[in-house]
């Protein structure tokens, strides 16, 4: 199967994690943090992919990826995924991770995936590639 970030496999590494499935959303216009995925109730979230792109803003733009509700990574920075740069100087930036099948980051039960950036009215979008074990 080939994501956006690249070739994605399909076989469970983990006996009854789930296929490979993504999920994306728009974060424009709020500095807040969004929920990307909730998993089913009972299950964790393991990473496969993700990347965070930008369209366009003017200035420095940070983004966050992690597991949980916080309002930010230093909530809880043992459920950090990326703090990462989309932006310098005008400079946007593309920030795609993949991992190996079954050595992603791997959530707490029924932690969502949350993401956020630091400046509002932004064109950031983030996917995510992940299983649910």
């Amino acid at each position: 199967m080939s994501g956006i970030i690249g070739l994605i496999s399909v076989s469970a590494a983990t006996v009854g994690a789930g296929p490979v499935t993504s999920a994306h959303l728009q974060l424009a216009g709020s500095i807040s943090p969004q929920t990307i995925y909730t998993p089913t109730s009972g299950f964790r979230v393991r990473l496969v992919a993700w990347e965070f792109t930008l369209g366009s803003n003017a200035g420095n733009l940070e983004g966050e990826l992690y597991f949980g509700t916080g309002a930010t990574i230093a909530a809880n920075p043992t459920k950090a995924v990326a703090h990462m740069a989309l932006e310098i100087a005008n400079q946007s930036m593309n920030t795609p991770q993949s991992y190996p099948d079954g050595a992603g980051p791997i959530g707490a039960v029924d932690d969502v995936v949350s993401c956020r950036v630091d400046a509002t009215g932004d064109n950031a979008r983030v996917v995510i590639h992940f299983r649910e074990e």
